[in-house]
């Protein structure tokens, strides 16, 4: 990883700021952005998920009819509360299992079941 990032640093910026000379500016106005969405995002979900929350886990139907964005933050929220790291292929897992009973082990050994048709949780 820090080999990547040197090599952007040295090859692609240089090349950025030949093509725009104000480069730097404009891409730190754009995280800036980013970094609001992401926040918005991450607070939509964290109310999304206590709306949905059940003595046993989140209602299944709740967490469903989420936009996709909020849906998929949702989940890797549940899945981090409950001590795990997602990657974006368990992000995607859990949201295949919203539709499906049954379960699956996230990284650091939590265990996401759905044990009926209303109900999903994540625990560790």
């Amino acid at each position: 990883m820090y080999g990547m990032r040197n090599r952007i640093r040295s090859r692609v910026v240089p090349e950025c700021l030949a093509l725009n000379p104000r480069f730097e500016e404009t891409a730190g106005r754009f995280l800036t952005r980013m970094a609001r969405v992401s926040d918005l995002l991450y607070r939509l979900a964290a109310e999304a998920l206590e709306a949905a929350a059940l003595p046993e886990g989140y209602d299944r139907m709740s967490l469903r009819r989420l936009d996709p964005a909020v849906k998929a933050e949702a989940l890797r929220l549940a899945a981090e509360r409950a001590g795990s790291v997602c990657e974006e292929r368990h992000v995607t897992r859990l949201e295949r299992l919203l539709d499906e009973t049954g379960g699956c082990t996230l990284p650091g050994n939590i265990k996401r079941r759905s044990p009926g048709r209303r109900c999903v949780s994540v625990r560790g």
